[in-house]
């Protein structure tokens, strides 16, 4: 009988992605380029069926692995990343780094699924990195007197889950309380390579996923997760807003119940009237060193003047309003137009838009002035077009993708997506005009607020912006 041995690397332990600022599902740090979260079969299938012209503004698919749930003698969770049922079946019960597993064609040797698996060579980023084991990551989840809990494994005096209010599942027939509401902050710069900290909804989802895994008891020992490009890499001090797009948000396949509650949810905020709701925010403050955070429940009491509020307040660093970030943002916003405008059928129900950009500006004077005379050329013509127009001096404004002025946008979240063929759905013609009209507001959100402020050079740090 053949013995295969499996390698050690091919077993990754998960941790939250600190950066994750919104959404249900826990996104987990798979290593430095990838995350990874469950898997959805509708949204697997929109990444293995994304239309090219989408490519540039989704994150790439990189593949499938299957998450294991193990409980130890002392209560600690571990989760860890296999890239197929065989290695994972391979592991060693007393947890020793010793793999070897047999090749005698038994039901595990292959998925038969057919999906790709992140263990194949050609999906493999060539800068993985595996990641630190649980019992030295900073943070663990532990069983205690009946609960989880959450446990930093560093002593800097960062987020302590302590601080975190428990939410039920649904608020909707409950409002918003106050407390209900995230505005904590946490420290350290956040590299994604050396993270100090975490965004408190990270944690919050990265406990509730950890309870329904382990409800499920010893009977399911494999989830599916879906490995993703992780799009904040890029950014040392990344800032973000996650955007709740269109004026849908149930999909096709939701129950009575909860499509009733979710038109309550848009007919109560700005999905209704601006087709955009804030999702969750984190935004690298520089006077305190701090990064400020909002979750979805902040953005659901939020109306037109106060979600234009929330982008202002997205934009400034604790010191001076960035305007010269919102010339490039508007950029990639038209372009983004101008591929959904195309998009015959497709429905992006529930999907929602990151805005984001480098918090860890680089302060030489020389930089600045780039980004400041490319913002003067660009006024003109961009006060003049409609905002579907797409600019053709695109290597004048590239000029402002320095450091300083790095920005991204990217489409998240396709759990509800649907279009032509999927089985099942109801067929629709044209575009997602819901989604369309968000956008539309969107660019006439930050082009008013690009006239509104740019002559603003206010650095006290006291500012309410």
């Amino acid at each position: 009988m053949a013995v295969m041995p499996v390698a050690k690397q091919d077993f990754v332990s998960l941790e939250p992605f600190v950066h994750q600022v919104g959404g249900h599902s826990s996104m987990m740090k798979f290593d430095d380029v990838s995350v990874c979260k469950p898997l959805n079969q509708r949204e697997h299938r929109f990444y293995e069926e994304l239309p090219s012209e989408m490519h540039p503004f989704t994150p790439k698919y990189r593949g499938v692995v299957y998450v294991s749930f193990e409980e130890d003698e002392d209560g600690y969770i571990h989760l860890t990343a296999h890239p197929n049922k065989l290695a994972l079946e391979c592991q060693n019960k007393d947890g020793s780094s010793k793999f070897s597993c047999s090749t005698n064609g038994s039901s595990s040797d292959s998925d038969s699924s057919g999906e790709e698996v992140i263990g194949s060579p050609q999906l493999r980023s060539p800068r993985v990195g595996i990641v630190g084991s649980v019992e030295t990551g900073p943070y663990r989840v532990r069983l205690r007197s009946g609960k989880l809990e959450l446990i930093s494994t560093r002593n800097e005096g960062f987020f302590d889950a302590g601080d975190m209010t428990d939410h039920s599942s649904d608020h909707a027939s409950h409002g918003w309380p106050e407390n209900e509401i995230f505005t904590s902050c946490y420290t350290g710069r956040n590299s994604i390579n050396g993270s100090a900290g975490a965004n408190p909804w990270s944690l919050h989802c990265h406990k509730e996923e950890v309870n329904k895994m382990r409800k499920l008891g010893p009977s399911s020992k494999a989830h599916k997760y879906i490995v993703l490009e992780n799009v904040a890499f890029q950014f040392s001090s990344p800032c973000i807003l996650d955007l709740k797009m269109g004026t849908r948000q149930h999909g096709d396949d939701a129950t009575g119940e909860k499509r009733d509650r979710l038109i309550a949810k848009v007919e109560k905020s700005t999905s209704k009237t601006l087709g955009i709701r804030a999702c969750g925010m984190q935004v690298y403050k520089k006077n305190s060193g701090r990064f400020m955070c909002h979750n979805k429940y902040h953005g659901l009491k939020l109306r037109e003047e106060g979600f234009k509020e929330e982008l202002i307040t997205f934009l400034h660093n604790g010191q001076q309003f960035r305007t010269e970030l919102i010339e490039p943002l508007l950029q990639r916003l038209r372009k983004l137009y101008k591929v959904i405008e195309k998009q015959h059928s497709f429905r992006f129900y529930s999907s929602s838009l990151l805005l984001m950009y480098e918090g860890d500006m680089d302060d030489s004077v020389e930089t600045t002035k780039s980004c400041s005379s490319t913002k003067e050329r660009e006024k003109g013509q961009s006060k003049a077009e409609t905002p579907t127009s797409n600019h053709s001096n695109l290597n004048n404004i590239s000029q402002c993708f320095s450091h300083r002025c790095k920005v991204d946008v990217r489409m998240i979240d396709f759990a509800h997506t649907t279009h032509s063929g999927f089985s099942g759905d109801r067929t629709r013609t044209g575009p997602d005009t819901g989604y369309l009209f968000g956008l539309k507001n969107l660019i006439r959100l930050l082009e008013d607020i690009q006239e509104k402020y740019h002559d603003f050079t206010d650095t006290s740090p006291d500012s309410n912006l």
